[in-house]
């Protein structure tokens, strides 16, 4: 029963953190107008802001609390707006947590909830501590991975606002190794240029960045790039027909054909379905999913791109 408290209180507290925080940050962005939101997701519940109305959506359940603000490019660009920002919401978390901690003394001191709570409160504040020491050491200077960073964050945020990868080529034109420090922002940006020309049709690049993204892949697969790792699979099911090589990146990343019901995800399966010659009515039923879900890909610039490829997929059937 400790474990459950301990755990208890912990998802209680760091949601209340997360929740202060994230808003702040918001509400801190639109005083200093730093340009229009095009996404605020707080546990996969995701505000949209689209053709100038909110709309609010579910995405898929997600287990660990997380706040994920995506901003309009021009956000990006005033470094000294960006870090204003963070620690607006920040200093906000710590002092509305920090004022519910002392409620809770008063009302509380002395009890077994006290306890759990105060062990809660704990862990929240070493966590928004680390947060803060994160802000101020990475992404906020004009080394080359913060500029990367920064760079990633403008080119997501115009795909968020509906670009086109394609239309992106300009942004995209930096040549980067996969190799030292930041390597999942490198790997990010890899990836956005692999779309770039998985857009356009260009197969010589698409099978340039493919071949720089498995050379530089690690033997065991960290989280961060279970993507590539679906993208390896479409490519070796589909563009290059090797079975092997489908298999054993299928065997990394399980999760990436299992059970990513998301456009992408449906995409990356159908593509794996038909390289090993599956049953058509199967593989239609996969395409048929991702068109279903098309409408809420988290990235709507790429939801041509991906409901153009399953379509493709369908006539080839």
């Amino acid at each position: 029963m400790l474990f459950l408290e301990i755990i208890g209180a912990y998802y209680g507290s760091i949601i209340i953190w997360s929740l202060v925080t994230g808003f702040m940050n918001l509400l801190a962005a639109k005083i200093l107008k730093s340009g229009r939101f095009a996404s605020f997701r707080y546990l996969n519940i995701k505000i949209l802001k689209r053709q100038g109305n909110l709309t609010i959506k579910k995405d898929k359940f997600c287990f660990i609390p997380q706040v994920n603000i995506i901003a309009a490019p021009d956000f990006f660009l005033d470094n000294r707006i960006h870090i204003m920002t963070l620690r607006v919401g920040s200093m906000s978390g710590f002092i509305c947590y920090g004022m519910l901690c002392i409620l809770v003394y008063h009302v509380a001191a002395g009890t077994e909830f006290f306890r759990m709570y105060m062990l809660g409160a704990i862990i929240v504040f070493s966590f928004g501590i680390f947060q803060l020491i994160s802000v101020a050491c990475f992404g906020m200077g004009n080394s080359p991975q913060a500029v990367l960073q920064r760079k990633n964050q403008q080119i997501l945020a115009l795909i968020m606002e509906g670009t086109h990868p394609a239309e992106l080529e300009d942004w995209l034109s930096e040549e980067v190794e996969l190799s030292g420090a930041a390597l999942a922002e490198k790997y990010r940006y890899v990836q956005l240029q692999y779309f770039c020309a998985l857009e356009k049709g260009d197969e010589e690049r698409v099978s340039q960045l493919i071949h720089k993204m498995e050379k530089a892949l690690p033997q065991n697969v960290p989280a961060f790039l279970g993507g590539v790792c679906g993208e390896l699979i479409f490519y070796y099911s589909y563009l290059e027909k090797d079975r092997k090589k489908a298999e054993r990146y299928k065997n990394q990343a399980p999760a990436m054909i299992e059970n990513d019901m998301d456009l992408n995800g449906r995409r990356v399966y159908a593509y794996y379905l038909y390289g090993k010659e599956a049953d058509a009515d199967k593989i239609a039923e996969v395409i048929e999913e991702g068109l279903a879900v098309a409408h809420g890909f988290s990235m709507p610039g790429n939801i041509p791109m991906e409901t153009k490829l399953l379509q493709h997929l369908r006539d080839l059937l």
